[in-house]
């Protein structure tokens, strides 16, 4: 009794750190410092220390910045389980280079394993999420509703994650009103990841290539759509055989 009550408390030991607060990654804005801002730009005055630009046009710092009630309308700040801000490059509305990669740096112990981040955000369109060089395809996401994530790689003890966007819902034409808006707030949080959890392979370099948008898998290959045909005709011409007999 008291061995399989000594190994209870080393499991309870083991586990507990990987279900703490600790776990958080700093959320988007609410690490930043004062300095004398940016002539004519309203709250610019707040530079964010955990998110830096990878890629973008132009190399600007993230502001926090409180969006909300600007035109096209976005989600209220602070929002999210750690009262997550906007940033954005020196305001919400930047053209320039139409794909941009933010990233955050974070520290897990060595040893770690696979690891599982999760959280919520939002943007303009598309976002991938990378993870140490590789990740997945996040999908559309809103100015006004949180979206959720989930990537699953090996930790290292210092980890990116990054998040690639155009900050555009027609990209690459960019072409609606108010487009690019180069605004994101995120709100992530690691953990172990799930025994057998399968791990996402697709590399960074491709979610960049791709601008952060998901391939149409739905749309078949001219060979596929070949295929499909034969065997379209074959099934409308055994229809035409049964009807004559």
């Amino acid at each position: 009794m008291i061995f399989l009550s000594g190994l209870s408390l080393m499991s309870m030991f083991l586990l507990l750190p990987h279900d703490v607060k600790a776990d958080n990654i700093t959320a988007t804005g609410v690490n930043c410092k004062t300095n004398s801002g940016i002539p004519g730009v309203s709250n610019s005055a707040c530079v964010d220390q955990s998110y830096t630009i990878v890629n973008g046009s132009p190399l600007d710092p993230l502001y926090k910045t409180n969006l909300s009630g600007t035109a096209p309308g976005f989600l209220p700040t602070p929002a999210g389980p750690s009262g997550a801000f906007w940033v954005a490059q020196k305001g919400d509305v930047q053209f320039g280079d139409p794909v941009n990669d933010w990233r955050v740096t974070f520290v897990t112990p060595a040893g770690t394993g696979n690891i599982t981040v999760t959280g919520t955000m939002a943007a303009e369109g598309s976002v991938a999420v990378a993870l140490n060089g590789f990740g997945n395809f996040g999908g559309p996401q809103s100015l006004t509703q949180l979206g959720n994530f989930s990537v699953t790689v090996a930790a290292g003890t210092t980890n990116t994650l990054d998040f690639i966007f155009t900050g555009c819902i027609s990209y690459p034409s960019c072409s609606s009103s108010n487009e690019p808006v180069f605004g994101l707030l995120v709100d992530p949080s690691w953990s172990l990841a799930l025994p057998g959890a399968p791990l996402d392979t697709i590399p960074e370099s491709v979610l960049f290539a791709d601008a952060g948008i998901a391939p149409n898998s739905a749309v078949p290959e001219p060979a596929s759509l070949l295929l499909l045909g034969a065997g379209l005709l074959g099934v409308l011409g055994t229809a035409r055989l049964k009807t004559l007999v």
